[in-house]
């Protein structure tokens, strides 16, 4: 079904607030930004930044529901007789052959990397986000399995997988 008028029009209202306040964001930091600052900037009102983004931290990271979902997606998917992990190295070589931001592969990483270093706020979004995106794959893989609902092995693996300090 073709997109109408008005989500048109809200999808790119969200994408401009997005843009605009990345672009501060990186000028100048995320911590010396403020969502009044991006709402004067993208011309709408404060409420309006709130009406598409639940926090100054969603407004930064605007991918992160895509991203959350990724690993889950690339599994779900696949092609057929691709194993998971076969899935999910085919999508990271297809997002890098391209260019794409999932993996971190894309132009500006550093400047973006470095303003999520510089504030204590993004870096726990984006631990939270590495949480969610280990535990929608963590799902899939049961769902796909058939894994009984009683079944840790998704979950081990996820908890096996995961950095010492994540644990």
């Amino acid at each position: 079904m073709a997109e109408g008028l008005r989500e048109r029009k809200k999808r790119e209202t969200r994408q401009r607030i997005a843009d605009v306040a990345m672009g501060l964001f990186l000028q100048r930091g995320f911590d010396n930004v403020t969502v009044a600052e991006v709402a004067r900037a993208a011309d709408v009102s404060v409420n309006t930044v709130f009406n598409y983004f639940r926090t100054k931290e969603d407004l930064f990271l605007d991918r992160g529901e895509e991203s959350e979902d990724m690993l889950a997606r690339a599994v779900r998917e696949r092609r057929a007789g691709e194993t998971a992990v076969e899935a999910v190295r085919r999508d990271f070589f297809e997002a890098l052959d391209a260019g794409d931001w999932r993996y971190g592969m894309s132009e500006g990483l550093d400047l973006f990397t470095q303003r999520v270093r510089e504030s204590l706020a993004l870096q726990s979004r984006v631990r939270m986000l590495d949480v969610n995106r280990e535990d929608r794959l963590a799902r899939t893989l049961a769902e796909e399995t058939d894994a009984d609902p009683d079944d840790l092995t998704p979950v081990w693996w996820r908890r096996r997988s995961a950095p010492p300090s994540a644990r």
